[in-house]
């Protein structure tokens, strides 16, 4: 048992008691130190092949830095003074594949440094202070794959700089001060899949530098100064997968910019003062999945932008100031679009239909707009619809359908919005005081106007809490047909039972009314701040919009909104009283007829009685003048 314990300890002891100070020391072989030592330490255990240094003293690596090493594969030294490095001080670790001089000083190396490496896969020379790199470097590179001299001050590149490196798969040029590139730099690097030259000064790009780069998967360009591009810059690189050119200085692409890119899976354009997209400026991307156009000047669209974009699952379309307008069929063709940003544009109006093909959306974001109304079925067709950011418009009123229709309703924000609270308002307030918690942000969605409600929580309204007065000033016309009369009334409306409350609400509303033999009365009001829940003696009224049609059919009470309009149904008197009432007004009129037939008859009769009593008086005086 013994002896199988030394066994499996013995390895371990063995290399820990060889292990340098300030060093820890691994049985695989790998060892990392740190700290204050100024050389490499030794001795190091025989089979070390890993070796990282980091944060120490060391300024050089002199002849015999790597004595004793003869087994090491991966040599790291960052974040140290490093400034010299001796022209044979690889040669003792002739099998070295990786090399990582990461953030120390170094300014020029010996052009034979790296002569006695020919297995080296791995160079990484970023963060020193390089001003050039030589093509006599990479002379006995041929098996180099990855090439890293990014974040350096290299502000010019010889045209056979990487003639030799024909197997390179990764180049990182990135963070330098390249102003231009020779047309054939990368002429050799056919193999290259990862090209990095983000946040240099380049200015332009010649049309053939990327001719030979066919299997390149990701180009990265942004944070330069480039203003124009080639319109065919990016063809010969169909299979090209990642392409970023934000930060840029682009007022125009070129037309067909992004034609024969099949394979593209994310493309940025972001923070460029754009102000003007052509039409065609891509091709068929089937394969794209994200799409970033935001922070520029662009006022439009073009309508077919999308259009070849039929994989698209996330597409950024926010923080351009200048974006008023979005054409009806912009996401026609985005079947499989699951997020979609908008916010931070200037858009105050949205196509009822400008989502309906969006049937996989879950997330659409439309904050910080200046949005004021919008259509009641502009989510209709949006049923994996989750979440919805609506805060920070101009919003003062929304009607309740445009969020209570969406089962699969989340996450809704709604605060920031100047919302007047008035009964306009109250299906809303009914709806978030039901569904606090979809709103996260319900306790700041409060009332802007009338005055007295400013601040108070928009879910917290009642019916009481919303006060409002009624004027009804109706001035029925008829003709032969309809009598005319003026009529001005004050009464009490009950309220609509889907708001569960039992106290009368008050509104004022000035009405003019003109009712024509047929039982529907259109009403146009004008409402005040204030508002009255009122009731007249002939029917029962709702009034939640500013437009209100009244219309009488024998059923229940309801109501129906349509295009900004409000019916509502009544039920006309009935019961045992009405049939009194019925009976009561026949035998009034049926006594008033009886009434004025008399009077004409006693009228008839009178004139007969006074016709006989004159031709009495005639007959009587000639008689008299005779027996005289």
């Amino acid at each position: 048992m013994w002896c199988l314990v030394l066994l499996l300890l013995g390895p371990q002891l063995h290399y820990g008691a060889t292990c340098p100070y300030s060093c820890v020391c691994y049985i695989q072989g790998a060892v990392r130190c740190e700290g204050g030592i100024t050389g490499v330490p030794a001795p190091m255990p025989l089979n070390t092949s890993l070796l990282q240094l980091n944060q120490t003293r060391i300024q050089k690596l002199s002849e015999g830095s790597f004595l004793g090493l003869p087994l090491m594969l991966r040599f790291s030294l960052s974040h140290s003074p490093l400034r010299v490095i001796h022209s044979n001080a690889f040669d003792p670790v002739p099998l070295l594949l990786s090399l990582k001089l990461t953030a120390n000083e170094l300014s020029n190396i010996s052009s034979t440094v790296f002569s006695k490496l020919p297995n080296l896969q791995q160079l990484h020379l970023d963060k020193n202070r390089f001003s050039s790199i030589e093509s006599d470097w990479f002379e006995v590179l041929p098996h180099l794959t990855e090439l890293d001299v990014s974040k350096n001050f290299i502000a010019h590149l010889d045209k056979d700089v990487f003639y030799r490196l024909t197997n390179l798969r990764f180049l990182n040029l990135a963070g330098n001060l390249l102003r231009s590139l020779p047309q054939t730099l990368f002429s050799s690097l056919t193999r290259l899949q990862y090209l990095f030259l983000y946040n240099n000064q380049l200015e332009s790009l010649d049309v053939e530098i990327f001719n030979n780069l066919v299997n390149l998967r990701e180009l990265k360009l942004f944070t330069n100064r480039l203003s124009c591009i080639p319109a065919r810059l990016f063809w010969p690189l169909s299979n090209l997968r990642v392409l970023s050119l934000s930060s840029n200085n682009f007022h125009v692409l070129p037309k067909e910019t992004f034609y024969f890119m099949p394979k593209i899976t994310k493309l940025s354009l972001f923070k460029n003062p754009l102000y003007l997209l052509p039409h065609h400026l891509s091709g068929y991307m089937p394969e794209l999945k994200e799409f970033y156009l935001y922070d520029t000047n662009l006022n439009s669209v073009p309508g077919d932008l999308f259009a070849n974009m039929t994989e698209l699952i996330k597409l950024s379309l926010n923080y351009n100031p200048n974006l008023r307008h979005l054409p009806k069929d912009i996401f026609c063709c985005l079947p499989k679009l699951q997020r979609l940003s908008l916010q931070a544009n200037d858009l105050e109006f949205l196509h009822p239909e400008l989502f309906s093909r969006l049937t996989s959306l879950t997330t659409l974001i439309l904050h910080s707009n200046k949005l004021y109304s919008l259509s009641t079925d502009i989510f209709q067709s949006l049923s994996k619809l989750s979440s919805i950011e609506l805060h920070g418009n101009h919003f003062t009123s929304l009607p309740s359908r445009v969020v209570s229709n969406m089962a699969a309703l989340k996450h809704v924000s709604l605060r920031g919005n100047p919302w007047n609270c008035n009964c306009t308002i109250l299906d809303l307030a009914a709806w978030i005081s039901q569904n606090l918690n979809l709103i996260g942000d319900h306790e700041h969605v409060l009332c802007h106007t009338p005055s007295y409600l400013r601040n108070s929580l928009l879910g917290s309204l009642t019916i009481t809490s919303v006060q409002c007065s009624i004027t009804v000033t109706e001035s029925p016309g008829r003709t032969t047909e309809a009598a005319t009369t003026s009529v001005k009334t004050t009464s009490t409306l009950p309220v609509e039972a889907s708001y569960q409350a039992t106290v009368p609400v008050t509104f004022q509303m000035t009405t003019s009314t003109t009712v024509p033999p047929s039982p529907t009365v259109s009403v146009t009001s004008t409402t005040t701040e204030d508002f009255t829940h009122q009731k007249t003696s002939a029917m029962d009224v709702f009034i939640f919009n500013k437009i209100v049609v009244l219309e009488t059919k024998p059923e229940i009470v309801h109501s129906n909104r349509i295009n900004g309009w409000v019916y509502l149904w009544t039920v006309p008197p009935a019961g045992t009283y009405s049939t009194f009432s019925v009976a009561f007004q026949v035998l009034l009129i049926t006594a008033g007829i009886a009434l004025i037939g008399a009077l004409f008859y006693a009228l008839y009769r009178l004139n007969g009685a006074m016709g006989d009593l004159a031709t009495d008086k005639k007959t009587g005086g000639t008689s008299r003048k005779r027996n005289k």
